[in-house]
């Protein structure tokens, strides 16, 4: 199950148990619903905006260096792979783009593929300006570690 989308639901009884009025519940489970690409629910107010904006911002710069490293150990995936990206992206992902295998995936192809676009998906023009300056953190990041696995650093 998705998790934005069970989060919404175990938020919702928190809520109720809590006495919050309907109209309070039904905001704070579209913030959570909404703050994830996949579910196709777009953020609509201000709150849900920021709340999708501040989770991607999670992923990149230096904290999404450390946890995509953290993730790729966990799966035992490779540094990264030799193929062309087109090539890995057909044999291994599906429509709605999730991974059929995971432990074929790499920290590389996770910044070329998702990383890289994530500023230009962000709402609040603070999150697209940090995002930009982590996104370029992250590049410098990844070129210098391809150099240095080439053996040209």
């Amino acid at each position: 199950m998705d998790h934005a989308v069970l989060g919404s639901e175990i938020a919702e009884g928190i809520l109720r148990s809590l006495e919050y009025e309907e109209e309070k519940i039904e905001k704070i489970k579209h913030c959570i619903i909404a703050h994830r690409f996949r579910t196709g629910n777009e953020p609509t107010t201000i709150e849900a905006k920021i709340l999708f904006d501040s989770d991607k911002l999670d992923a990149i710069g230096a904290i999404g260096i450390a946890r995509t490293f953290m993730l790729s150990g966990q799966f035992g995936q490779r540094l990264r792979v030799d193929e062309a990206i087109n090539d890995y992206l057909e044999d291994n992902t599906v429509e709605n783009g999730r991974l059929k295998d995971v432990s074929k995936h790499t920290p590389f192809i996770e910044y070329e593929v998702k990383f890289k676009k994530i500023p230009d998906k962000l709402y609040t023009e603070k999150a697209k300006e940090i995002g930009k300056e982590r996104l370029k953190f992250m590049a410098e990041y990844f070129n210098r570690l391809k150099l240095e696995i080439e053996g040209v650093e």
